[in-house]
């Protein structure tokens, strides 16, 4: 390979690479977007339901959905639960690297086990 060519790889190489960091960094750019059910569970980068949460906790707060709704629909990745069922806790990201700041997704329940109102939590 030539030198030229060596530096043409290289190039290309460290183009890929940037573009890998910023998808994985920020996988929307910033920017919140509809919730969609697949992308929630599977998305190799676990942020991503930081930003899919406004959806989230507008339909959380609109249709009151039952616990077992909520957790068919965002499934069993539960931060934390309460025993009782009246409160469901999804971790949504961390903003540093190292600490234990993070934003969680707080969900509580009526006693009619549906929902009595949902919000995005920053804890540090």
């Amino acid at each position: 390979m030539s030198p030229l060519n060596t530096k043409r790889f290289g190039i290309a190489l460290a183009i890929v690479a940037s573009i890998c960091l910023i998808c994985i960094k920020s996988p929307t750019f910033g920017q919140q977007v509809p919730f969609n059910q697949w992308v929630w569970e599977h998305h190799p980068v676990r942020k991503i339901k930081y930003y899919m949460s406004d959806s989230v906790v507008a339909w959380l707060n609109t249709e009151h959905p039952t616990y077992d709704e909520v957790l068919a629909k965002l499934g069993d990745g539960v931060f934390w639960q309460a025993q009782d069922q009246s409160h469901l806790t999804y971790w949504l990201k961390s903003p540093y690297i190292i600490g234990l700041a993070m934003y969680t997704l707080e969900i509580d329940f009526d006693d009619d086990g549906s929902v009595k109102e949902a919000s995005v939590v920053f804890s540090d």
